[in-house]
């Protein structure tokens, strides 16, 4: 599994709403991103959640494979939880 970042410029709750019908974990990081654990590759998570196609929201979709920073406990927690599998 991996943790994806989404940028969302606009209509994030409806990425949200979509995470949530796909029963797809998120992490809600400021008010245009938000973390996901998804199995597959960005475009399949993009089609999952309707971006692919502008139906569900508008968002940049991407994987990455390190992290690090300063942050919220909570925020630090749900990337650790997430990011084993």
């Amino acid at each position: 599994m991996a943790v994806f970042a989404l940028i969302c410029p606009e209509r994030r709750d409806a990425v949200v709403r979509a995470a949530e019908a796909a029963n797809i974990p998120y992490y809600l990081l400021g008010s245009e991103t938000l973390f996901v654990k998804f199995i597959g590759t960005t475009q399949e998570l993009s089609d999952k959640l309707g971006i692919s196609t502008g139906d569900k929201g508008d968002a940049v979709v991407m994987n990455f494979s390190s992290y690090y920073g300063w942050g919220p406990s909570n925020m630090w927690e749900w990337i650790s939880v997430h990011w084993e599998g």
